[in-house]
């Protein structure tokens, strides 16, 4: 017979408490319906049975992938509340070293350090111990304990792995089920998908018989308005291309790249080329002989977006105008896709026009002798035979035959000075000269006719020094003449006025009258040849003019590198007139 030791009080107590544990986490464990209740319960037990304050559970096979469950047992929620929350903060988080010994020994570990707290808060030792599946470790239990601690007993470390395994298990068969269950839900979605997807597979294969139908029936229809199109294309290029060779001027059209994509037979014709030649901008620009860059100007066309004209080319024995126009793509493109180049033969035209400018100048210089010799003579009979004739009549036909002697020879010069200033026959002085001195001599001149009308004419005073004009003196006197006598002719009430300013690197001379005005329609057509300022375009007689004065104006202005322009008019309201004159370099700062 085998003799038992007797088992003392405090060791039956022990046993009895260990055993007590053992049940409370397997009932922990079975009971719960949720892993983290029985989680719960079973660090509550624990802690129970070991005094420690705090208990906290990890899941994970390695240090590296180690994550808290978010399941912690505080023996006094607000004692411990500083503790918690830097815990939350991570600064307790579990050596990696140590869990990876934890984990891969199976056995409990300690590490003392004061950790966090003071007094009855104070944390001295941590300890950790494996929770244990079937395989391996799969999460690690975390208790801190407030005094500190050398080593973990053995019967300590068996019932810390005996709790550890109890919940592995529990956590393992878990996450079966939840795998099973997640794998029975996701078959059944899967088959109820493959049987919408079936569904849906001879749904789109029906569609698909009847779509290819359709795109047959389409593509036919397609083939069909592509036909038609092409053949409207057709026609319309034919049309296009017969009405480009029927017109009477050389025409091209190119593309932004400056490559011919069309040219006419007046073209052709124009340069001396053959139907089988083939025609680029180069070579037209060598036919002009460097008088014309088409490049060049088709550049500048096509960035500003406009027409520009050349009034005259010299081609051999041939004067020619030419316009670069732009190709704009219309609607919302707005884009240039090339140019078109035209071509006028005006040979006969200019021929025409330099026969009658020359008719023009020897008439006028023909006729001018013989109408001094009849002004001299009106005038002569005027002043000394005036008291000799005593018929009225004989005399006041006198005085028209001297008036319009004085009107003819005025025409006549006017005749000369066109035909000269547009054939460049006349030289332009450069001399410096007081503006402000001439435009008093000028109105010196004009006053006894503004003083006939009852008209004021005033040179309005400038504020500071006006410098220096650098023109042809004469020519100027006549602009001023011209001006100034243009308004007080077409003014019936008020008078003229002129005024003088500087501006950047010209005097800008201003003639304005309180006349009868230029209406918007004839505006345009100021400073053409024979055009009056007057509202009547075409009235010659009106006020004796001859429709020069303008014209020649801006000649001479332009020639002495100046502008003239009308700055404004209105009916009734009267006109403001200006011109530039450059002002002498050594005025200018």
């Amino acid at each position: 017979m085998t003799v038992l030791p007797l088992v003392g009080e405090k060791e039956t107590g022990l046993i009895m408490s260990r055993l007590n544990l053992i049940v409370a986490i397997t009932a922990a464990i079975q009971e719960s319906s949720k892993s983290e209740i029985a989680f719960q319960r079973a660090l509550r037990a624990i802690r129970a049975y070991t005094g420690w304050p705090i208990g906290h559970i990890y899941f994970g096979k390695s240090a590296n992938d180690l994550i808290s469950s978010g399941v912690w047992s505080y023996s006094g929620y607000e004692k411990f509340s500083a503790f918690r929350q830097q815990a939350l903060e991570g600064k307790f988080a579990p050596s990696l070293s140590l869990v990876d010994r934890v984990l891969l020994l199976r056995q409990p570990l300690l590490a003392n350090l004061p950790l966090a707290g003071k007094g009855e808060e104070a944390i001295e030792t941590v300890i950790y111990a494996p929770i244990i599946g079937k395989d391996s470790a799969v999460g690690l239990m975390e208790f801190f304990s407030a005094k500190p601690m050398e080593e973990i007993s053995s019967s300590l470390a068996n019932i810390l792995i005996l709790a550890g395994k109890q919940i592995g298990r529990f956590f393992e068969e878990k996450e079966f089920k939840n795998l099973r269950e997640k794998m029975a839900e996701e078959s059944e979605t899967l088959n109820a998908d493959l049987d919408n997807f079936s569904k849906a597979l001879l749904n789109i294969l029906e569609d698909a018989r009847e779509l290819g139908k359709q795109l047959v029936e389409e593509k036919r229809n397609v083939e069909q308005k592509v036909i038609e199109r092409t053949r409207e294309l057709a026609e319309e290029q034919a049309r296009l291309v017969a009405s480009i060779n029927a017109l009477s001027f050389g025409f091209v059209i190119a593309d932004i790249g400056h490559r011919v994509l069309l040219g006419n037979k007046a073209m052709m014709e124009l340069f001396g080329l053959n139907d089988s030649d083939e025609i680029t901008v180069d070579q037209i620009s060598k036919f002009l002989g460097g008088h014309f860059d088409i490049k060049m100007e088709a550049e500048r066309c096509l960035k500003g977006g406009i027409v520009c004209e050349i009034k005259e080319i010299i081609f051999g024995k041939k004067f020619l105008r030419g316009i670069v126009a732009p190709i704009v793509m219309k609607q919302d493109y707005k884009e240039v896709i090339g140019y078109v180049l035209l071509f006028e033969n005006i040979t006969e035209a200019k021929v025409i026009e330099r026969s009658r400018e020359e008719f023009f100048a020897v008439a006028s210089h023909e006729l001018r002798t013989p109408l001094t010799a009849i002004r001299g003579n009106a005038t002569l009979i005027k002043d000394f035979y005036a008291d000799k004739i005593k018929n009225k009549e004989i005399m006041a036909m006198i005085s028209d035959i001297h008036e319009a002697s004085e009107r003819l020879i005025r025409i006549v010069y006017d005749f000369l000075d066109a035909s000269a200033l547009e054939q460049r026959k006349i030289e332009f002085k450069k001399e410096q000269f007081d503006i402000i001195a001439l435009i008093k001599e000028v109105a010196r001149d004009l006053k006894g006719m503004a003083k006939a009308k009852k008209l004021y004419l005033n040179l309005e005073k400038t504020d500071v020094a006006l410098p220096m004009a650098v023109a042809d003196k004469d020519r100027t006197k006549q602009v001023l003449f011209n001006f100034i006598s243009n308004g007080i002719n077409y003014t019936q009430k008020g008078g003229v006025s002129i005024k003088v300013e500087k501006q950047d690197k010209f005097l800008k001379v201003y003639v304005s009258d309180t006349g009868i005005g230029i209406s918007s329609e004839n505006q345009a057509l100021l400073f053409r040849k024979f055009q009056q300022a007057g509202e009547k375009m075409l009235t010659r007689d009106a006020t004796k003019g001859t429709g020069l004065g303008l014209y020649i104006s801006k000649l001479l202005v332009e020639s002495m590198a100046g502008t003239i322009e009308l700055v404004k008019s209105q009916p009734g309201a009267g006109s403001v007139f200006n011109f530039t004159l450059p002002i002498a370099s050594r005025f200018l700062s």
